[in-house]
């Protein structure tokens, strides 16, 4: 009947009044409240003592990377942190080789969430650490 690979005739009433709601915000506002987020992201990174892939000249004002150390594994993290409500990118094949997860400034409505998801996000690697060391140590 319908061919799988080709373009729908309808569109999601919420996708349409979502972008709809963004082409109304004027660019220099979405502009800055990106760099606002990614500001704030950087800045709670350092302040947690968490490593951020890339050097600030090569960065995306989009996307930050953060690669975990080998005793703390992202896709649990990810999933922990997904589980109190924060939007992280962590599931692909590709994070999870490399053990990085994946913060998007897009994601984030109000610049005051980010620190405590960053609190978070360094209490669950932490935490990780600590549980992978206590299993190292009882086997």
């Amino acid at each position: 009947m319908y061919d799988q690979h080709s373009t729908p005739f309808s569109h999601s009433s919420s996708l349409i009044e979502g972008l709809l709601h963004v082409l109304e915000v004027p660019s220099h506002i979405r502009e800055n409240k990106l760099l606002t987020n990614y500001n704030e992201l950087i800045r709670c990174a350092k302040q947690n003592q968490l490593d951020v892939l890339c050097p600030d000249s090569s960065r995306s004002s989009f996307i930050i990377t953060i690669p975990f150390p080998e005793s703390a594994n992202s896709f649990h993290i990810g999933l922990c942190m997904e589980n109190h409500g924060y939007l992280i990118h962590y599931a692909s094949d590709y994070l999870q080789k490399n053990n990085w997860i994946q913060l998007s400034t897009l994601n984030i409505h109000n610049v005051s969430c980010i620190e405590p998801m960053m609190d978070y996000l360094k209490k669950f690697i932490d935490y990780e650490i600590k549980w992978s060391d206590t299993v190292t140590t009882n086997t």
